[in-house]
């Protein structure tokens, strides 16, 4: 089986590493990554199986239940390990998409954004975004001997999670107010709306791709995002320390950056409008606000290895 690694920035690799390495620059796009549609035309040259608009059409469509294996059936199966950060993943997975080349097996070898492998990794749904240091990494188990799952391990398909823009998200993103403040809009997914506690502010939502069906995990953001604004603000206009002017703004720290509810929702599409928000993807932001956003199940599901 053909082994492809890709190397995003200056990533550490082992020593005498016998496999072709592809160094690409962080959060590669498409040109960087041209070697890829070489792959497709040499390993999967005619293809059969139904396209994407055929699927769509299907009166029954399987994509929905539980993630499983491409049928598509390439000359070789072809695996990249990616060795970068989340945001470097999401860029390749992007690629993958866009050109129908999901088939592809995917591996990840996460590293530190400032440079060196991961030895450990904490993410959950419910997690402050800056104490994770890799979503992916844990929620796929590679976070120890990820060189060992990556070049050897297993297949185990999961679903693919993509947004109305044609970007991937395989870890967590998450949608708020442009400053820090309470968001405001609504937030859907499936069929219920996201909502903070009786007694919290609403500030978006954080959700996760999960690794089963339906495909995505939501929960309501009870503090400004850990990206997004001054950490430190108190941002509830209604409080007594907001009214307390500049002293009472110095004293009071505000709701805790990343916080959420325990309450995790959970469906195969999310669905925000209102007024101009940001989007973090991963961390890496969205090139402006928008007032509406979907994140939804993809038609092809990611063959990842894990264990």
């Amino acid at each position: 089986m053909p082994i492809h690694i890709i190397r995003c920035g200056d990533a550490p690799l082992p020593q005498d590493l016998p496999l072709p390495v592809h160094t690409v620059p962080t959060c590669p796009g498409r040109k960087d990554l041209h070697f890829i549609d070489e792959l497709v035309a040499r390993y999967l040259p005619h293809d059969p199986t139904p396209g994407l608009d055929e699927i769509a059409a299907q009166p029954d469509v399987d994509h929905l239940g539980a993630p499983g294996p491409d049928p598509r059936t390439p000359i070789d199966a072809v695996r990249l390990v990616v060795v970068g950060t989340d945001a470097d993943l999401d860029a390749v997975a992007t690629r993958l998409m866009r050109i129908d080349a999901t088939w592809m097996e995917l591996a990840y070898v996460p590293v530190l954004a400032g440079g060196g492998v991961l030895s450990k990794a904490y993410a959950s749904p419910g997690e402050s975004s800056v104490e994770a240091k890799s979503v992916i990494a844990t929620s796929w188990g590679v976070a120890d001997k990820p060189w060992s799952i990556a070049l050897s391990g297993s297949v185990r398909p999961v679903p693919l999670i993509r947004d109305d823009s044609g970007r991937v998200t395989l870890g967590a993103a998450e949608v708020c107010s442009t400053d820090g403040s309470p968001f405001v809009g609504e937030i859907i997914i499936d069929d219920t709306t996201v909502g903070a506690p009786e007694g919290s502010d609403f500030y978006g939502t954080r959700l996760v791709s999960t690794l089963d069906a339906p495909g995505i995990a939501a929960v309501a953001m009870t503090g400004p995002s850990a990206y997004s604004g001054d950490r430190t603000k108190s941002t509830r206009s209604d409080s007594p320390h907001g009214r307390l002017g500049f002293l009472g703004r110095f004293f009071h720290r505000g709701p805790e950056a990343g916080a959420v509810d325990s309450s995790v929702l959970t469906g195969r599409a999310v669905q925000a409008g209102g007024k101009p928000f940001m989007v973090y993807r991963d961390g890496v932001p969205h090139p402006r606000a928008l007032t509406r956003v979907t994140f939804y199940r993809h038609l092809r599901d990611m063959q990842v290895v894990r264990p």
